[in-house]
């Protein structure tokens, strides 16, 4: 993951207050003031913030596009920039203020199995989350640690072990596409997203009041 690091303002998880929110669950249009996502994006929970990496150049200036699914979930697709970045990420269950705060009590989740599909090849892109607002868990370890290769129609159902969340989050799950890992247009679907303890038994992240 070093190639992002010259580009990337959002790596240690301090920027995502620069993120623009997104709501997928109102309708089809990927736009709107943040919530529970798309159908059937979450396995359990009702759902989180979600908020859209911005330009290393202009935060405000989002670097991905969030829509629904065709099949349930959400789709991110990597769009048109003002920099000369290529990469991706997006917050899909940020803490409040789009993951500024650390006020998600991860409940002691150990690992997140979901669906993935898409364009982008496994080996670019890795599913991690933010303990704390900058302890990253799980980016350097990409989905080609699961499955070798996905399909466009297809579902691949993976598990992400080792990810050890704490009581204060400011990301339980970020989509991250490293750089040369997205051209314009490129795309990865998720959906089913179940946090888990080691056992296998789902766990429901929630924000502390």
């Amino acid at each position: 993951m070093a190639g992002c690091q010259n580009n990337a303002v959002a790596d240690d998880g301090t920027d995502i207050r620069d993120y623009s929110k997104i709501d997928t669950d109102s309708d089809d249009s990927g736009s709107g003031g943040g919530g529970a996502g798309g159908n059937g994006l979450y396995a359990h929970a009702d759902g989180f913030d979600i908020a859209v990496w911005g330009s290393w150049k202009t935060t405000s200036a989002p670097i991905a596009e969030v829509t629904n699914g065709s099949d349930g979930g959400v789709r991110l697709t990597s769009i048109s920039r003002p920099d000369d970045g290529t990469y991706m990420g997006v917050n899909l269950a940020a803490g409040s203020g789009s993951g500024a705060n650390a006020d998600l009590d991860g409940k002691g989740f150990k690992q997140i199995k979901c669906k993935v599909r898409g364009t982008i090849k496994p080996e670019y892109a890795s599913l991690y989350i933010i303990n704390g607002t900058g302890s990253e868990v799980g980016k350097d370890k990409t989905l080609s640690k699961y499955v070798t290769n996905w399909s466009e129609t297809e579902w691949s159902e993976v598990t992400i072990t080792g990810l050890n969340s704490t009581s204060k989050m400011s990301a339980g799950l970020i989509v991250f596409v490293d750089n040369d890992g997205c051209a314009i247009g490129d795309w990865i679907e998720i959906k089913n997203i179940d946090w888990q303890d080691a056992s296998g038994n789902s766990v429901i992240p929630a924000y502390i009041n």
